[in-house]
């Protein structure tokens, strides 16, 4: 996604919102450019359009898979991911969740979406924590 293209869309969304691209929503920023394929947090091994990307992409920028450069989507999500990820997105009801980690973050990333953004902001601010 070219940086013109990332402020277009940024000004669509303080348009939308009747306010200054300054002031804009991030996280409907966010959402926006995921939506149309951009690429906010590299990973080698992940790709638009792969099954997974879009969680990926949403939760990378919140800190949720650290450093490294692989995503590993289709690997078995670890004991340890699953509880920070838990605990960091306060979904207890996937305390028991068997699968891998791209199935993970999109189901994590489904709850996110019933969120308010207050809330979500509130949420990830313990990231890393």
């Amino acid at each position: 996604m070219a940086l013109g293209e990332a402020a277009g869309v940024a000004i669509n969304v303080s348009l939308d919102e009747g306010t200054t691209v300054r002031a804009a929503n991030v996280m409907e920023l966010q959402r926006r450019l995921l939506a149309a394929g951009a690429v906010l947090s590299y990973y080698e091994d992940a790709a638009p359009g792969d099954a997974h990307y879009e969680a990926l992409q949403f939760f990378a920028l919140r800190g949720f898979l650290g450093d490294s450069y692989q995503a590993e989507l289709d690997a078995s999500v670890s004991d340890n991911d699953r509880a920070n990820w838990i605990a960091w997105t306060d979904a207890p009801e996937l305390a028991d969740f068997a699968g891998t980690r791209g199935q993970l973050l999109d189901k994590l990333y489904t709850e996110a979406g019933k969120r308010t953004d207050a809330e979500q902001a509130a949420l990830y601010a313990q990231v890393g924590e």
